[in-house]
């Protein structure tokens, strides 16, 4: 079943299509949330968080735009908020050991999901169509070159290499497209659907 019947379904409340979407997409939101959370509890608590989200926000996804770039963006802010509590706890411990005061500085401001998505999703859309398909499989489903290769009938090696240079199209479109102000976040986005 194609995600865009998944979502629809979902938005009607049907367990089975979100235990479809689960299945099909928690090791890959999985494997990006353990790039940034080396606390393997811990990222499992996200990954539950950001299924929930999907579940509690069901009525608000678009059926007609990729889930798997939903799911990507809302674990990724996750672990960045877990993140910048964890610094936020240890530095607060350490000047409270130092018997210092602690001036918390103002939160930036939250990213902005959709234009996150809206940008990592268009860079994806400009790819040549096979190699998109190899870089969904592989980057946003959390499949292996081979299951890809098998997929898409052609051999992990070519697979591998439509990834490779995938990756690099998008690393360039996404620095081009961005000012300096938000750069360093969607690096970050980018690095974690780019790399291994």
């Amino acid at each position: 079943m194609e995600d865009k019947e998944l979502v629809i379904g979902l938005q009607q409340g049907d367990r089975s299509a979100f235990d479809a979407l689960y299945y099909r997409y928690y090791p890959g939101v999985y494997r990006n949330i353990c790039k940034l959370i080396h606390k393997y509890e811990i990222a499992e608590d996200i990954l539950q968080e950001v299924f929930l989200a999907l579940w509690d926000n069901r009525s608000s996804i678009d059926p007609s735009r990729p889930v798997a770039g939903w799911l990507f963006v809302v674990s990724y802010n996750k672990s960045l908020k877990w993140l910048k509590a964890d610094i936020r706890e240890h530095h607060l411990y350490r000047n409270y050991l130092a018997m210092g005061s602690y001036d918390d500085a103002p939160e930036p401001e939250e990213d902005n999901f959709r234009a996150q998505m809206d940008l990592l999703n268009s860079v994806i859309e400009e790819l040549p169509h096979r190699k998109k398909q190899a870089f969904k499989l592989c980057k946003l489903e959390g499949r292996s070159y081979e299951e890809a290769g098998q997929i898409l009938g052609i051999s992990s090696i070519t697979v591998k290499e439509y990834v490779k240079t995938s990756a690099q199209s998008i690393r360039q479109s996404i620095l081009s497209k961005q000012d300096y102000s938000t750069l360093a976040t969607m690096t970050g986005l980018a690095v974690l659907v780019i790399f291994p």
